[in-house]
C-alpha cells in the first residue's frame, strides 16, 4: 500500500491500498490537498482555510521549500496514520525543483511520527 503525492500547481494524491487503486465511491479519494491542518490558515481556492495545499503553495511562493516539505510531511503522516501505508512517493513540478529537500523534509516528519508511535519507518521516495 502506498500514496503518491503530486505537488505542482495544486496538491493531489493517488492511493493504492492492498494492491488496488482506491478512488472512493465519489472518486474523491485523492483530494489530499484539502485536509485542513491549520484552522486559521490562509484561504484555499476550495473555500476552506488552512488546507495542506494552500499552506504548501504559500511556502513555495515565499521560496521556503523546507517549510513546504514539512507541511507535506504532516499530511503524509496523517495518511500513514489513517491508512497504514508502507510508502510515500513524491512527484510533480514543484517537487522536481528540489527533490532532495522534499524527500528529506517529508521523511523527517514521518520518522518523528514513527519514533513517537513505535511504528516501523515508512519509505519516502
Amino acid at each position: 500500500s502506498f500514496a503518491y503525492l503530486h505537488l505542482g500547481t495544486g496538491l493531489g494524491a493517488g492511493l493504492v491500498i492492498g494492491g488496488s487503486v482506491h478512488r472512493g465511491p465519489r472518486t474523491g479519494a485523492g483530494e489530499f490537498g484539502h485536509q485542513v491542518v491549520q484552522l486559521d490558515g490562509p484561504r484555499c481556492p476550495c473555500g476552506d482555510r488552512g488546507c495542506i495545499e494552500a499552506l504548501c503553495l504559500d511556502a513555495v511562493a515565499r521560496g521556503d521549500t523546507q517549510e513546504a516539505a514539512r507541511v507535506l510531511g504532516t499530511g503524509a503522516a496523517n495518511l500513514v496514520g489513517l491508512l497504514d501505508i508502507d510508502r510515500v512517493l513524491l512527484g510533480g513540478r514543484t517537487v522536481a525543483t528540489a527533490p532532495d529537500v522534499f524527500v528529506r523534509g517529508v521523511r523527517a516528519v514521518l520518522d518523528a511520527r514513527a519514533r513517537r508511535t513505535g511504528d516501523p519507518p515508512v519509505t519516502v521516495r
